[in-house]
């Protein structure tokens, strides 16, 4: 078996969303809010994949989600912030909402690279 194998960019067929990872501290310290975020992520993102093309609107979903929840926050909560990295040839892509101003609240999902049959979203 070769454990040095180079990637072939051909193969790739979409980003595969793996499960949703959230921090103690915005497990313990929840808002209704995030917990009705989460909630959605789980049933319309995590185990899934989005194809290459779909990838920019299926973010674009996402941000909307995170900014109706700001949104519906109370106004001394802390607001969410939302980034995204694409997995590419040496590294993995991730997903992450965190609380502003605190880095230890948060909510990953992290992505990679798929070269199999599609599990499509429904973001």
């Amino acid at each position: 078996m070769e454990t040095n194998e180079v990637m072939n960019p051909e193969n790739v067929q979409g980003m595969f969303l793996c499960w949703l990872q959230v921090s103690r501290r915005m497990e313990k310290t929840m808002s209704l809010v995030e917990w009705e975020l989460k909630n959605w992520l789980l049933e319309h993102a995590v185990h899934c994949t989005i194809p290459d093309l779909e990838w920019p609107s299926a973010m674009k979903a996402i941000r909307k989600r995170v900014s109706t929840a700001n949104a519906r926050k109370n106004a001394d909560d802390a607001p969410l912030d939302f980034r995204w990295s694409r997995p590419d040839e040496v590294s993995s892509g991730y997903i992450r909402i965190e609380r502003e101003g605190e880095p230890k609240a948060v909510m990953n999902i992290p992505v990679i690279d798929w070269r199999g049959n599609f599990m499509p979203c429904s973001i």
